[in-house]
C-alpha cells in the first residue's frame, strides 16, 4: 500500500513522522483492497493537530477519518480504531465468503 503523509503548521519530530508511517503500515497493510493512503497532519495556533486519513479501496471507497487532539500518538490511536471499524464493515459488503 502506498503511504502518502503531508505535513503543514506541525512541528514534529522525525521519530514522530515515523512512527505514524509505521503504525500505519503495521495495521492497515495486510489489507489486499487497500490500495493508498493519504494522512494529512496539520498544527493550529492553539497547539492542536489534526490528523486526517483517507484510504483508497480497490472497489472504488475512499475511507475517510479525523480528530483533533493535542498529541499525535493519541490522535493516531483514535483514528486507527475508526479507521479499523470501517475497513472491517467495507470488507464484509465487498468481500464477503460464500
Amino acid at each position: 500500500m502506498d503511504i502518502q503523509i503531508d505535513y503543514k503548521n506541525a512541528a514534529l519530530s522525525q521519530d514522530q513522522k515515523d512512527k505514524l508511517l509505521e503504525m500505519i503500515k503495521i495495521k492497515f497493510d495486510h489489507y489486499p483492497f487497500l490500495t493508498s493512503a493519504k494522512v494529512n497532519v496539520i498544527g493550529n495556533e492553539q497547539d492542536l493537530l489534526e490528523l486526517k486519513i483517507k484510504m483508497h479501496a480497490k472497489k472504488g471507497r475512499q475511507i475517510f477519518v479525523q480528530k483533533e487532539g493535542s498529541t499525535l500518538s493519541q490522535i493516531t490511536q483514535q483514528c486507527i480504531k475508526k479507521l479499523s471499524t470501517q475497513i472491517e464493515k467495507y470488507k464484509q459488503v465487498h468481500y464477503k465468503n460464500p
